[in-house]
């Protein structure tokens, strides 16, 4: 099974930016250090955006988990890194309550 909304999928550029490709952000800066070191760049969140969202598009729920925020779902899947090489990596993506959109919660390799 798919997320739901996923034509409505959305990951914000300056999350991806300033957490998931930051060495300097708290809780970031572990998963920055992995996805820079197979070829991602700061400068060019874009590339990262692409590959993540294509992990929604391309497989199935792992789990889903509801909160009091709304309803969490985790997809696993390979994404292509600039180095030429594959990485199975870990998404998490909420759709708040009420709303019909999928956002990017974090990501990082299974």
């Amino acid at each position: 099974m798919q997320i739901p909304y996923i034509e409505n999928i959305f990951i914000n550029k300056t999350k991806v930016k300033d957490y998931l490709l930051s060495e300097i952000h708290n809780t970031g800066k572990y998963k920055a250090r992995f996805f820079l070191k197979i070829g991602f760049e700061q400068q060019l969140p874009e590339i990262l955006i692409t590959e993540l969202i294509s992990i929604a598009e391309n497989n199935n729920l792992i789990a889903v988990l509801n909160t009091e925020f709304g309803t969490k779902y985790t997809i696993e899947g390979f994404i292509n890194a600039p180095n030429g090489k594959k990485y199975f990596i870990r998404t998490i993506w909420i759709i708040h309550t009420l709303q019909k959109q999928p956002y990017l919660i974090t990501a990082y390799p299974a």
